[in-house]
């Protein structure tokens, strides 16, 4: 594996700990071969504001966040409504309202299969902060790197919303005023986490196989990598066993699974729609045609292309913006019934 980045020269694969020099990507990643296909996942630059010790984030389905990535900053996520699943590692957790997770920075995530109500609040710290907080020793724990132990939990509703007011809060001061900012972030540090002692609600995890996370990292790298027959190869199982064991894991099929990040790899390329057109955008997403690209899109969202532009706020991670997105949110109405798309491309797996 090489490891490369752009503004950060080294960083450590969970699997391989050898060091590597940079390479010439926008975000961090790390590059395995695996069955003939080339399987990248993000090391991400949160790009954290100057001053500021870290972040408070309202994340929302729909939200961009394409791929499994990993951080130097500590992260915490709080749900508050609407479900969703988390591929941490190797193992895949259930959230539901009151679920509080912590992902440490040697720990790749991602978030899949969102309700279409779906909102959690996150917020990250850096790890000078974290150093100077986590010195008592039932605080320590904070300092791990990639911790075997699960840290999610379902909290008390007083918990719940009492922490909500905290991200709030610390979300307001960012831009006004960042000592008090810096001053809620330490204390959401340790709120968060004294919350998360006093539970003893575990949030069960389950095993994924190692050849559907091969498959979701395929996905991520390439929407349009492979037909249902070489990711089956790649995966080291059979095509049905692929499709049934996909859907049983992640929690949707593997043609939704493509759709949605073809759909997420559009609105990075298209942002608000000021550098490129929708047309253009489509195609390099891996769309046949643009009338398959608004046929599609018309289904998951519910709304029009043309509703990204000027207001749409994109971005992957942390916004740098003070400005609330107006998210997209990806849930199409096939996945309740039998119907699908009618394009063979939508139905390639």
């Amino acid at each position: 594996m090489r490891c490369s980045r752009r503004s950060l020269v080294f960083s450590r694969c969970r699997r391989n700990r050898r060091h590597h020099s940079v390479g010439d990507y926008s975000h961090a990643g790390l590059l395995a071969a695996r069955q003939g296909f080339i399987i990248f996942c993000v090391i991400e630059d949160l790009k954290l504001p100057v001053g500021l010790d870290g972040r408070a984030v309202r994340h929302v389905a729909g939200d961009v966040r394409v791929r499994a990535h990993r951080h130097a900053e500590l992260e915490v996520n709080l749900v508050v409504r609407g479900t969703a699943t988390y591929l941490l590692g190797e193992r895949r957790y259930a959230l539901t309202p009151g679920t509080l997770t912590w992902l440490f920075p040697g720990q790749e995530h991602i978030l899949v299969d969102q309700s279409a109500d779906h909102e959690l609040w996150w917020a990250v710290f850096r790890p000078q902060l974290v150093a100077r907080i986590a010195t008592a020793p039932h605080i320590q724990p904070l300092v791990q790197d990639d911790p075997v132990e699960p840290y999610s939990r379902h909290l008390s509703t007083a918990y719940t919303r009492r922490l909500q007011t905290l991200f709030s809060e610390v979300r307001a001061a960012e831009p006004r005023d960042r000592a008090l900012a810096n001053t809620g972030l330490a204390y959401l540090l340790m709120v968060a986490w004294r919350a998360f002692l006093d539970s003893n609600d575990v949030v069960d995890s389950e095993d994924v196989h190692p050849g559907i996370r091969t498959v979701v990292r395929v996905l991520q790298t390439d929407p349009n990598a492979g037909d249902l027959a070489e990711l089956a190869r790649s995966a080291g199982l059979s095509a049905t066993h692929l499709s049934r064991l996909f859907k049983a894991q992640i929690g949707i099929s593997l043609s939704r699974y493509r759709i949605q990040q073809r759909l997420h790899r559009f609105l990075l390329g298209y942002g608000n729609g000021e550098r490129t057109t929708a047309l253009t955008a489509a195609l390099a997403a891996g769309f046949g045609s643009y009338a398959q690209f608004y046929r599609v899109f018309r289904h998951e969202t519910g709304r029009t292309p043309s509703t990204l532009r000027p207001k749409q706020v994109l971005g992957l991670g942390p916004s740098t913006q003070n400005v609330a997105p107006q998210p997209v949110t990806i849930e199409p109405p096939w996945c309740q019934n039998s119907s699908a798309p009618t394009s063979s491309d939508d139905r390639r797996c």
